[in-house]
This record gives C-alpha cells, sequence and structure tokens, in this order.
C-alpha cells in the first residue's frame, strides 16, 4: 500500500453515494484513500474488508453495489459506475478526471493567493536597504527620524542648510501631492537646495561658507570711482531740490 493521501470534492456529500448504506460509503472511501496515481486498488475482499474493519459480507454487498449502475449519479459516464474489476483488484473509474480538476484548482488557489500577497506587500511596505537590513523609509513613522535628520545635519553636504525646516517643509509638499515623506524623498530635495548668497568680502575677495572657494575675486572701486559716484548723486540732488 502506497504512502499519500486522497483529495476529496466537497460535493460527496451531496451526491448519490452519500444515500448509500454505510458499509458502502466506509468501502469507497478506504478504496480512495488506498488507490493509486491511475485509480488501481490492489486488494482482495477479505483484505480491503480488514482495512476498511468492515466484514467479508458487507465488503462484497459493497463492492456490488459500487460496480452497479447509477441513474441518479451526476456523473454520466460508465452509466453511473464506481469501479470496475481488473486484475488484481478494481479500477475507480473517473479517478484520474477528478484528480485533475482537484490539482488545477489548487494551482488556481494558490495563484490567487500569491497575487493577492504580492499585492498587499506592495502596498504596505515602501522599503530600503540600510546596513544590511530593511526598514521603513517612511522618515516621519521611524522611530529614528529625528537622529537620522540631525546625522544629516552634521555632514559636510548639507552643513549650509537648515535640515529640519526643508524636512517640514517637503511634508508640506509630500501632504500636498499625497505622496510619503522617504528618506530618498529628503536626500533628493537636499541636493536641489541652493547654496546661499550671502557671501561676504574679506580684503577684497569672497569669503565663502564652509571654506568653499569663490568663481572669482571681487575688486573693491577707487577712489576716483567713488567721487565719481558722489558727484552724480549730487547732481541729482540739486535736478531735485533737495
Amino acid at each position: 500500500m502506497q504512502r499519500g493521501f486522497t483529495k476529496l470534492f466537497n460535493t460527496i456529500v451531496t451526491s448519490t453515494i452519500w444515500s448509500e448504506d454505510d458499509k458502502t460509503r466506509i468501502i469507497w472511501i478506504t478504496m480512495l484513500a488506498i488507490a493509486d496515481s491511475d485509480g488501481i486498488v490492489s486488494a482482495s475482499i477479505p483484505g480491503l474488508a480488514k482495512v476498511a474493519n468492515v466484514s467479508v459480507e458487507d465488503t462484497e454487498k459493497a463492492i456490488k453495489n459500487l460496480k452497479a449502475p447509477d441513474p441518479y449519479s451526476r456523473t454520466t459516464e460508465f452509466e453511473g459506475r464506481r469501479i470496475e474489476d481488473v486484475d488484481g483488484g478494481w479500477m475507480v473509474l473517473n479517478y484520474v478526471k477528478y484528480r485533475r480538476m482537484l490539482s488545477e484548482e489548487e494551482r488556481r488557489e494558490y495563484k490567487a493567493k500569491w497575487i493577492q500577497n504580492k499585492r498587499r506587500q506592495m502596498s504596505t511596505e515602501s522599503t530600503a536597504v540600510d546596513g544590511g537590513r530593511r526598514k521603513s523609509t517612511n522618515v516621519s513613522a521611524s522611530s529614528s527620524a529625528s537622529e537620522w535628520i540631525e546625522g544629516l545635519q552634521r555632514e559636510e553636504a548639507y552643513r549650509h542648510v537648515n535640515v529640519k525646516h526643508e524636512f517640514e517643509k517637503m511634508k508640506n509638499w509630500c501632504a500636498l501631492k499625497k505622496k510619503q515623506p522617504t528618506r530618498a524623498r529628503l536626500i533628493n530635495w537636499l541636493n536641489r537646495v541652493d547654496l546661499p548668497l550671502n557671501l561676504k568680502t574679506t580684503g577684497g575677495r569672497v569669503a565663502a561658507p564652509n571654506g568653499l572657494k569663490p568663481d572669482r575675486p571681487v575688486r573693491e572701486p577707487t577712489d576716483s570711482e567713488i567721487e565719481a559716484q558722489r558727484e552724480i548723486i549730487r547732481k541729482s540732488k540739486e535736478s531735485l531740490n533737495l
């Protein structure tokens, strides 16, 4: 007897077999349980009776019932017969047909569950690789968001930017656009922030912040150029009677 399990349609309880006597039902379920992949039940009457825990006499009656035509069977093939004699036992008719139907149904069910789980995962997860582990990139939902933002503020690339202020601006933008305030989006946001323009001059040259080199030196005006500007202002006042 081979090891394995038997697949059953739940409609067995509404079929005509369920209207048979209990011994016939027991023999039928036993035959399904010990049938091989081709639906062959290798057994003798006494052997089948022993496995089903049914008397030999009741087993003979059950085999007769299962081999007889069933005019009320939902399956018109073989006139509703469920088994036939073969060398070494019996063959369960339509066994391969129903086995394939169940296998196809299982595959459809598995595929539907796989698609459902995949869609659920894609809709609820926003992840990124950080330190070799996957974690949520929703900055506002992360417990370590403030620490991460403070770390950005200490980085050389963002010292000229008020990271917390820019983060709040980004959150407002995300709320307006119905986007997620992720870490990747904040990095892109910060990278778009321009350098400040309040550059001071020291000794005729631009003192850029954070030690950045200016594009070009700034020349201080000469005395004659200053005097010329003053003359222009004086004449403008006279013309306006100031």
